[in-house]
């Protein structure tokens, strides 16, 4: 008996007989959104944000306006919705703030601040060709504040802002990172090490290029396959 051959829509690639999906759409052939449209601004939303992937963040099309310490970085990012397919409530940047002021600031703020901080943070490096060594040290001392803190990786948008922020850190020029202070980078490493044994259920913790996520078996796990995608080539270890 001859099985049908899977057509794949929406720009998937049949492969071993499995369609391959570009990251906006999922589904056996490709065929449910995996996206939030885009969004216009609402009387609730003065913001116009992309077609963006479900769990990532969407940067506005509102800049920063000329004279301002953040001159053409976004005015506001938006979490899409993973549950609702649209976008969450915006976080709004404060056009004067810089990363160096966050980085002093962040040990003594409050939860509500450090949510605030972190979503700051998270569009402040949001512009990979605009991020400079100094850039990428103090957002990795900030991150790494705010997820050794098991009070505020309680708090899953400080968390999910965080873990965003760290993903588009890895999207920076690596001529960048020549001149990045180490001792900030291997902190944060140690400390998403520590963060990924913990037991946080949230898929909002799996951003581009970066997963932090932990799994538990109902018996020991003594092999595990992994598989991901790089440009069209599938690979597994």
């Amino acid at each position: 008996m001859t099985v049908p051959s899977l057509v794949c829509e929406n720009g998937g690639e049949l492969r071993d007989r499995i369609c391959l999906c570009p990251d906006d759409w999922t589904g056996t052939t490709c065929n449910i959104p995996n996206f939030c449209p885009e969004q216009n601004p609402t009387p609730t939303s003065k913001f116009t944000f992309p077609k963006t992937v479900l769990g990532q963040f969407a940067s506005s099309i509102e800049r920063c306006p000329p004279k301002t310490t953040n001159a053409g970085m976004p005015q506001a990012s938006s979490l899409c919705n993973i549950t609702t397919n649209s976008f969450d409530p915006p976080n709004i940047l404060n056009c004067t703030l810089t990363l160096d002021a966050i980085n002093a600031w962040i040990s003594e703020a409050t939860p509500e601040q450090k949510k605030n901080l972190a979503s700051n943070t998270q569009i402040l490096t949001s512009i990979p060709e605009r991020l400079t060594p100094l850039n990428i040290t103090n957002a990795a001392q900030i991150t790494n504040t705010l997820l050794s803190d098991q009070q505020t990786t309680q708090t899953t948008d400080i968390a999910v802002s965080a873990v965003a922020t760290i993903s588009q850190l890895l999207s920076a020029s690596p001529e960048m990172y020549s001149s990045v202070d180490h001792t900030a980078i291997s902190e944060l490493t140690q400390t998403l090490q520590k963060l990924s044994l913990r037991e946080i259920q949230n898929p909002l913790l799996v951003q581009p290029k970066m997963a932090v996520q932990s799994l538990k078996g109902h018996k020991p796990i003594r092999h595990v396959q992994l598989t991901f995608f790089k440009g069209k080539c599938l690979k597994a270890e």
